[in-house]
């Protein structure tokens, strides 16, 4: 979830450079480092999930309206053809749906 993600982000900018116990002072600016690093591969890693998961879509969205046109073009000549394109399209708006 990218609003999380951005939330845990904005978590890690808050936390202190460097902590101070007693007089050693303890650098923590390789761990902010690493983790800025961690969430920034994760952001990467969900943005390409989602443009696969857009990609997947479309196809199945292309290949859906590919078929739906090809079954709708033919002209009917018959009383016998126009059931049966009808019938194509009642089944066309059944799967419309399923794409969605």
């Amino acid at each position: 979830d990218f609003k999380a993600l951005k939330a845990k982000a904005k978590e890690a900018d808050r936390l202190p450079a460097s902590y101070s116990v007693d007089c050693i002072t303890v650098s923590a600016l390789p761990v902010k480092e690493s983790i800025d690093y961690q969430i920034q591969h994760l952001f990467d890693v969900l943005l390409v999930a989602l443009r696969r998961s857009v990609g997947s879509l479309l196809q199945r969205a292309e290949a859906f309206l590919a078929q739906a046109m090809e079954s709708l073009s033919e002209r009917p000549q018959s009383v016998q053809e126009v059931a049966a394109v009808n019938a194509t399209h009642m089944e066309i708006t059944k799967k419309k749906p399923e794409i969605y």
